[in-house]
């Protein structure tokens, strides 16, 4: 006679990818800290292990008190399948929606995991990084059946480990992770280590780019109705992605009827890039926008990075965009650069060894460029390059040019418009 007990057990054995593929398909439970302050100026996306609320919402609390919305979901115990037991674009969809109930800025969130949730979080971030902002988790190892970073590649998105000096982690040695660790001011690592994810990149927003069709990471500075004319810009943004300096200018540009695209570079030169690949992509989103937003003019612009890239580029623009060009912008371009963010660049170091000054003597002479820097930013291309078109202005104060936004404005519109 068959046992009745190891009938159950093989039948529980057969169905329980069918149970877990339920499960997680399942929308997530979350427990919601509202910010205390309205609207939510930034989003926790907390992943945790089953029983793992109790520990960390604790921890969670002082982040509702600085501007962020917290959404915190336990997961089952992480499967062995490729993708981790969990249906990771659900999760981001049920979050996006939350965010949306609780009246929170629509932005990209800063994805935390805690102990064996860890793992998930990792791979959440790797099949969907245009879609978070950052990674943030607290673990010693991965849990088993979660896809870590191979060896020596770099992390999906920036990745901050919350933890002390000396303590294995999840991450560690990977390119692209930073240790944030215990201080007098700062006990717990996890808020510094939120805090400098949430604060970049901070008018990012994957779903704010107009209805533009791109996969690119783009955010459209829309001009005022019946603000009419025939140009628009692209705006590169420096290293630490689409930050308050772009943002002001391209408002201030927007405002008098020039619209403006910004790519966050943080997002953009995440994965390395080639000077044709930047030159194409800029092509393919000028297909997308120009006749969406109803200008058939194009102006270039980049800050820091963004601008140390561009003229490597522009040689490379296909003929119809090249003719439609009415100008190039550079803030700030360094002597040198790579084509690919790293860390060392966030600590003022040089980026790589591509010389721009030499990239920008070589540009065709009917491209114009504006190349305008601080004069305490002794490590910015302009002073040194030259160029029958090329315009140069030295400005007060140092890489950031004292933040005159209004200035630097005013400025490029006369450049474009003598």
């Amino acid at each position: 006679m068959r046992d009745p007990k190891a009938a159950l057990r093989r039948a529980a054995l057969l169905l329980c990818p069918v149970f877990w593929s339920l499960a997680a398909m399942a929308e997530p439970d979350f427990t919601v800290l509202p910010s205390e302050d309205a609207p939510a100026r930034s989003t926790a996306l907390v992943l945790l292990p089953p029983g793992g609320s109790e520990a960390a919402l604790p921890r969670l609390a002082p982040l509702a008190r600085m501007h962020a919305l917290v959404l915190a979901a336990e997961l089952p115990p992480p499967g062995t399948s490729a993708d981790c037991g969990a249906e990771f674009a659900a999760i981001l969809d049920a979050a996006a929606a939350r965010q949306s109930e609780a009246g929170a800025l629509p932005r990209a969130p800063v994805v935390i995991g805690f102990g064996a949730a860890a793992g998930s979080a990792h791979e959440l971030a790797r099949r969907h990084p245009d879609r978070v902002k950052g990674l943030v988790t607290l673990a010693a190892a991965p849990p088993v059946g979660c896809g870590a970073t191979a060896a020596g590649a770099k992390a999906p998105v920036r990745w901050h480990l919350a933890g002390p000096a000396g303590a294995a982690s999840y991450g560690d040695g990977i390119p692209g992770t930073r240790r944030y660790e215990p201080t007098e001011q700062d006990p717990d690592p996890l808020i510094p280590a939120y805090l400098a994810l949430a604060g970049m990149d901070h008018a990012y927003d994957a779903g704010g780019n107009g209805g533009i069709a791109t996969d690119l990471p783009v955010t459209l500075h829309p001009a005022p109705p019946g603000k009419g004319g025939s140009r628009y810009a692209i705006f590169l943004s420096g290293d630490g992605g689409w930050a308050r300096f772009d943002d002001r200018i391209s408002d201030l540009l927007a405002g008098d009827g020039m619209p403006v695209l910004g790519i966050s570079s943080l997002k953009y030169l995440w994965t390395a890039k080639t000077p044709e690949g930047i030159a194409a992509d800029l092509a393919r989103l000028d297909r997308a926008a120009a006749g969406r937003l109803g200008r058939d003019r194009v102006v270039l612009i980049g800050f820091s990075m963004g601008a140390s890239v561009l003229p490597f580029a522009l040689p490379h623009l296909p003929p119809d965009l090249a003719r439609r060009l009415d100008g190039v912008i550079l803030l700030s371009p360094e002597e040198r650069t790579g084509f690919e963010i790293v860390i060392g660049g966030w600590l003022g170091r040089q980026t790589g060894s591509s010389d721009v000054v030499a990239a920008l003597d070589a540009l065709p002479p009917q491209i114009r460029v504006l190349c305008l820097h601080g004069d305490a930013d002794k490590a910015s291309a302009c002073p040194h390059a030259s160029g029958p078109t090329l315009e140069k202005a030295t400005l007060p104060g140092g890489h950031h040019m004292e933040n005159d936004h209004a200035g630097l404005a005013a400025r490029i519109a006369g450049f474009l418009d003598p």
